[in-house]
């Protein structure tokens, strides 16, 4: 049995645009030589609303085979 794991999006609370980012913290990575996620913080900017922002997590519908 396959475990369908859930999909979702992240939108501006203001305008429901997704041109959303957040601040993160990347580590150089000498065995895999790329940078890797270290962490996220809670800094959220809208780019249409050109502003701070707090996302909201909205699940996607499952993809059909």
């Amino acid at each position: 049995m396959t475990e369908t794991r859930k999909r979702v999006t992240y939108l501006c609370e203001r305008c429901g645009s997704d041109l959303v980012t957040l601040d993160a913290w990347a580590e150089w990575n000498v065995d895999q030589q790329e940078w890797v996620l270290g962490t996220t913080y809670d800094h959220t900017f809208c780019h249409k609303c050109e502003g701070e922002t707090h996302l909201v997590e909205v699940e996607l519908a499952a993809a059909s085979s």
